[in-house]
C-alpha cells in the first residue's frame, strides 16, 4: 500500500493525551488516525454522534475514571 505524508495542526494538550492513549493501546498516532479515517470510509459518516447537546443525546464526553462510573446518571451498579 502507498503512503503519503500528512501534516495536521492540533492542540498540543490533546495529542499529547491522545499519544499517551495510544502509546497504551500499541498504536502510533498515525495507526490511530488511518483506523479513524477507515471507521469513517465504512460508515460512510463520523464514526460517533456530533451534537450541541450532548447530556440530552446520551453521550457523555470527557474521561470519566472507572471508579466514578457508577455515579453516572443512567449506569447500573454491578
Amino acid at each position: 500500500m502507498e503512503t503519503i505524508k500528512t501534516s495536521l495542526t492540533l492542540n498540543k494538550e490533546i495529542k499529547e493525551q491522545a499519544q499517551k492513549l495510544f502509546d497504551e493501546m500499541g498504536l502510533t498516532f498515525s495507526n490511530a488516525v488511518e483506523l479513524f479515517l477507515r471507521a469513517v470510509i465504512r460508515e460512510q459518516a463520523l464514526p460517533f454522534a456530533v451534537t450541541t447537546k450532548p447530556m440530552e443525546s446520551g453521550y457523555v464526553y470527557g474521561v470519566v475514571k472507572l471508579p466514578e462510573l457508577s455515579e453516572c446518571k443512567g449506569v447500573d451498579e454491578p
